[in-house]
């Protein structure tokens, strides 16, 4: 079985364009590989958990995921 995939990617990113995150998203898809993808507006290509326009939220995402996938990560949201 293959490894399950989180996938983040923030519009503005220079360095890897969104199209790519697409096309590897739907790759996964059609491979039939366990998978989310995310796209958020602004955040470049190595972000933060503090960048303000975009808050921490997708941290709360990616660890809901990884409790659905058995990865057992345990956190107080706020």
């Amino acid at each position: 079985m293959p490894t399950p995939i989180f996938l983040l990617h923030l519009g503005d990113d220079t360095r890897v364009s969104l199209q790519h995150s697409i096309l590897f998203y739907e790759a996964l898809q059609k491979a039939k590989v366990k998978s989310e993808f995310h796209i958020l507006q602004s955040g470049g290509h190595g972000f933060t958990l503090e960048h303000e326009t975009r808050g921490d939220k997708w941290i709360y995402w990616c660890i809901d995921w990884l409790n659905e996938n058995g990865f057992g990560i345990q956190t107080k949201k706020k």
